[in-house]
């Protein structure tokens, strides 16, 4: 049984809710730590790492759109999520350096 096949079911099987959607969390909050990485080395002009990032960012979708395509509601609620709390985190930190300078 693969990744895709079998995490969601696993996971809401032996967990109880509440557990399973903190886990859901933070598993899914690598998207948007993996973009940022993705953002800084372009700043940075190290473009490898920006490739290898690219390609980790678009195959994380792939597993977790896979994952979850029949449930593409709740799917939709967490990415959302994740992007208002990333949308957040990065204007804190763009105030933060306007601040300064």
């Amino acid at each position: 049984m693969s990744w895709t096949n079998g995490y969601p079911a696993i996971l809401l099987r032996i967990f109880p809710f509440p557990i399973a959607i903190v886990f859901h969390f933070f598993i899914f909050s690598i998207i948007p730590f993996t973009y940022a990485l993705l953002v800084k080395a372009f700043k940075k002009k190290n473009f490898l790492l920006a490739i290898i990032l690219f390609q980790l960012i678009l195959w994380l979708l792939n597993v977790y759109s896979m994952a979850y395509f029949y449930r593409l509601s709740k799917i939709i609620m967490i990415f959302v999520l994740i992007s208002l709390l990333s949308y957040l985190f990065n204007k804190n930190i763009s105030d933060n350096e306007a601040s300064v300078q």
